[in-house]
């Protein structure tokens, strides 16, 4: 991400959000973002959806090439946003999304992730049955898919908040 892109996203963001939820959140920049611009009165989670997501690092040593342990995208983000001060945040393992949670999310984002390279259907009815009414999702929208109709028939609102060349970025809320 770029701090353009970032910062084009702050009026459209929800005025308070104490339940957040990035999906495909990487190593956690736009959560770390996403915590400055709310403060500490958030809670944001996050559901790393990259199926390939361990990473096995290599450590040259006398031209041998070691294998570490190899690390979950998970881990680098919990590591990152905690060397940012960031302590306010959950890991969902992504095989568990599937269950009613007792706190609505407020917002729902996912940045080049779920519906850019993730079939929109993998978490579409988590994020219905688990947004607040009149929560926001931001989400962007693979244009090579079909899946901008069936965000609109999922959502209110909806509408395109930014056109890239592979996507769309957009809004919606909870119906």
């Amino acid at each position: 991400f770029i701090l353009p892109d970032i910062l084009m996203l702050n009026k459209f963001l929800p005025i308070r959000a104490k339940q957040i939820l990035d999906i495909g959140a990487g190593i956690g920049l736009f959560s770390l973002y996403l915590n400055h611009f709310y403060g500490s009165v958030s809670n944001i989670s996050i559901i790393e959806v990259d199926k390939l997501s361990e990473i096995k690092y290599h450590k040259k040593e006398k031209e041998n090439l070691i294998l570490k342990k190899p690390l979950h995208v998970l881990d680098l983000a919990k590591d990152f946003l905690h060397k940012n001060n960031t302590f306010n945040v959950s890991f969902i393992d992504s095989n568990k999304v599937y269950n009613k949670l007792n706190k609505p999310y407020d917002l729902v984002v996912s940045l080049r992730s779920w519906g850019f390279l993730v079939d929109l259907d993998e978490y579409l009815d988590f994020v219905n049955e688990n947004l607040a009414l009149n929560g926001t999702v931001i989400i962007d929208i693979n244009k090579r898919t079909i899946w901008k109709k069936k965000f609109e028939r999922y959502f209110n609102n909806t509408k395109i908040i930014n056109e890239y060349v592979a996507h769309h970025r957009m809004i919606g809320t909870k119906k």
